[in-house]
């Protein structure tokens, strides 16, 4: 299992000068084009992750990243400042953080586009929390308690705007998308499973809006590919193959891990992040 060190974040996310480092180590190729920054996006001390999954910005513009912690960690969730300091722990432990947390998705909703975090775990666990990690409804089990969907271990979820579901990707568990209201109950409508052509997948490990197309798009990790579906906000039964495309046909990074798209409106965070296809788990 790889691990997303506070490092690696930052040579993604937080691409501002002025690290300190004495010879900078940028990547890339223009216009994204990534400095290593190893003095932000530092743990706390207290924190103690074992494997970092979902990464997010709040309505802020703070970062947040979810993990998995040791024995002798209470929290899963850290938060630092837009600028990558700062740093702190924050959420209800245990009650959030048993099993094995992974996927993290910033949504808004309602006349006031209030945010909320969705957070999909490996141990068959949905959550809907508010920006502090206070849980609104935690979902247990397989879709509808059905053992057909068995195994199923989640692993992200994505929030179309303006719509009354959620789309959530089994992708450790049986390569299917399973389609839940906001207020976590399933709909009866799931689609995909294992295999190779259109429409399926082989580790579907995320799932996300696209702006772009106004369209959904799953990272299909072990078919190496991008598969994007068009699909109906208003009705939870339609999810429609589009297109496709393909990774990276050699290395880690063939192996699609997340696809979002971030406007960052701080100054101190100014490039547009477009695709994060990390090897993950």
């Amino acid at each position: 299992m790889f691990k997303l060190t506070a490092t690696l974040v930052t040579s993604v996310v937080a691409a501002t000068a002025g690290s300190g480092v004495s010879s900078a180590i940028i990547s890339g190729t223009a216009p994204y084009r990534y400095q290593y920054m190893p003095d932000l996006l530092q743990f706390p001390t207290e924190l103690s992750p074992m494997n970092d999954h979902g990464l997010t910005l709040d309505h802020l513009n703070n970062i947040i990243l979810t993990y998995q912690p040791n024995a002798n960690d209470s929290h899963c969730m850290v938060r630092w400042n837009p600028d990558g300091t700062g740093g702190t722990g924050f959420g209800p432990g245990a009650e959030l953080c048993a099993g094995t947390p992974h996927g993290l998705r910033l949504a808004h909703e309602g006349p006031n586009n209030t945010p909320y975090l969705y957070h999909a775990n490996n141990d068959q666990t949905l959550h809907k929390t508010d920006m502090e990690g206070n849980i609104i409804w935690t979902v247990t089990g397989p879709p509808g308690n059905n053992t057909k969907y068995l195994p199923y271990k989640p692993t992200w979820f994505s929030t179309p705007p303006g719509s009354p579901y959620v789309f959530m990707a089994d992708g450790y568990g049986s390569s299917l998308i399973h389609v839940f209201t906001t207020e976590g109950e399933y709909t009866g409508h799931t689609f995909g499973g294992k295999g190779t052509k259109d429409g399926q997948f082989q580790t579907c490990h995320s799932i996300n809006y696209d702006p772009r197309t106004k369209q959904l798009v799953v990272s299909d990790r072990e078919n190496h590919r991008h598969q994007w579906f068009d699909f109906d906000p208003t009705s939870p039964s339609v999810f429609t193959f589009s297109h496709k495309s393909i990774t990276m046909t050699s290395g880690n990074v063939s192996r699609p891990c997340n696809m979002v798209s971030i406007f960052l409106l701080s100054l101190s965070l100014f490039i547009f992040l477009l695709f994060l296809s990390l090897p993950l788990f």
